[in-house]
């Protein structure tokens, strides 16, 4: 009868083994990322000069991609059309090109996040686990679901936000509680291993909070529209200038190009606030006023930096993004700076991804319970206003 049972539920004994296992590889390969990151951008920002040879190291970036496999080039887009069955598979090489790759980027001051890096590290290392045991294309697609929500819990420490944000992302129509469970699982046990590492995720606050009113949530809605503003600009931004790119036929003039672009930008600009992942000034958007022009300068410098062929991720330039709206906007909206930032920090990723419970929660687990009337109203407005593409198209 045991017998019986278990060979019943052999295929969810190996997906809930699996998931476990996505789970721990995530957090480990989070977490040696986050420290090499951390370090490197430490070191840029001691070293400045560095950003002054951008441009060959995107050079560098695009040999690892042709030299590796260029099939790993769609990115966090392979992975997506994994989980529906689209794609043949996720190569192993995926992990460390795309590791490599953001490093180099963000050594050299490339303006790039660090979730893609994160998604796809875990993505590879399941599939390619998955592929070794032979399992079912539907066991790997359902893993890789796993993988995506692990991958996100650990390198922005939000378990439940990263298991919600792989259902969004990957489109999928199974809602069966099994996977639900499962994905749970991956998830939490992605941020618990990284949490071993002792390595700390940043912390973000907004400070005592105005009480919510119909006048404040007025004031929600302006900032609201404006921050669905940002999603658009970034999601055309990151589309036009993947086109005009595209154009230039070879890879390496390709980014060439672009890192003296950004390189250029950079230099115009005058200062490091905007290199590379921005995290300390995501901090500062919260205790100083920023200018209006900001975002759009980040916005531009994030697009043609990852549409030129660097890599890394979206969403923390996008956090980035819309802190520096949300910060510029407490001049004329009179609400407190630091809840302005902290919504537009959750409300324009919201908006450029299209995974709007994903942030709804990721917020609730940044900044507290408290936030939530603010947050579900900021997402629910910028959603509709920042048009119909999202930057997680495949």
């Amino acid at each position: 009868m045991i017998i019986n049972f278990l060979n019943i539920n052999k295929k969810h004994l190996i997906f809930l083994i699996g998931s476990v296992l996505s789970g721990i590889m995530a957090g480990c390969a989070s977490a040696f990322f986050l420290f090499s990151l951390d370090f490197l951008t430490n070191f840029r920002e001691n070293h400045l000069s560095l950003i002054y040879f951008l441009p060959l190291a995107g050079i560098a970036v695009v040999w690892i991609y042709e030299n590796i496999d260029t099939n790993i080039k769609k990115g966090n887009s392979l992975i997506i059309s994994q989980t529906n069955g689209i794609s043949s598979g996720i190569p192993f090489l995926m992990a460390p090109a795309v590791l490599m790759g953001t490093l180099i980027t963000h050594l050299f001051g490339g303006s790039a996040g660090r979730e893609g890096t994160a998604v796809q590290m875990s993505g590879a290392f399941t599939d390619s686990l998955a592929k070794h045991f032979d399992l079912a294309k539907d066991t790997r697609q359902n893993l890789l679901i796993c993988s995506i929500a692990a991958g996100f819990a650990a390198v922005f420490g939000t378990p439940l936000a990263g298991a919600i944000f792989a259902f969004e992302v990957s489109k999928t129509k199974k809602y069966k509680l099994f996977l639900i469970c499962k994905v749970l699982m991956a998830s939490f046990v992605g941020h618990w291993t990284y949490s071993l590492f002792q390595i700390e995720h940043t912390h973000y606050s907004l400070g005592i909070l105005p009480s919510f009113s119909s006048q404040n949530g007025i004031y929600i809605v302006l900032a609201s529209i404006c921050f669905g503003f940002a999603a658009w600009f970034f999601v055309f931004s990151m589309q036009f200038f993947s086109v005009q790119f595209k154009r230039i036929e070879n890879p390496y003039l390709r980014v060439f190009i672009g890192g003296s672009i950004v390189l250029g930008g950079f230099i115009a600009l005058g200062n490091s606030r905007l290199h590379g992942l921005g995290v300390s000034t995501i901090l500062e958007t919260f205790i100083k006023t920023e200018s209006p022009f900001s975002f759009a300068f980040k916005i531009i410098l994030t697009a043609i930096t990852l549409s030129s062929g660097m890599k890394g991720g979206e969403v923390t330039p996008l956090f980035l993004i819309g802190a520096l709206l949300g910060s510029a906007l407490s001049a004329i909206i009179p609400l407190p700076m630091s809840l302005l930032a902290g919504l537009g920090f959750v409300a324009v990723f919201a908006g450029a991804s299209k995974t709007p419970i994903a942030c709804f929660v990721l917020g609730l687990e940044i900044f507290g319970f408290a936030v939530w009337p603010y947050l579900l109203l900021s997402i629910v407005i910028t959603h509709f206003c920042s048009g119909k593409n999202g930057i997680y198209e495949s």
